[in-house]
């Protein structure tokens, strides 16, 4: 997991899911970590995609993805 960088996180799982479609579209491998406690409903779900999309990615998620 060395490669792979935290690239957006929140407590709803189809916003991760939503986010990591989008830069999987633009050519992105992505992967969503469930990282929420099950039984208390504490903590977050994680975007994470390699190291070389980073900037771009982030870019993307700025800019181009809005949930409000």
């Amino acid at each position: 997991m060395s490669d792979w960088h935290r690239v957006y996180s929140t407590k709803l799982s189809h916003r991760a899911e939503i986010v990591k479609t989008i830069l999987e579209e633009n050519g992105m491998h992505s992967i969503v970590l469930n990282k929420q406690d099950q039984l208390y409903q504490i903590g977050q779900y994680e975007v994470h995609t390699m190291a070389e999309h980073v900037p771009e990615a982030t870019k993307i998620i700025e800019h181009d993805i809005h949930f409000e």
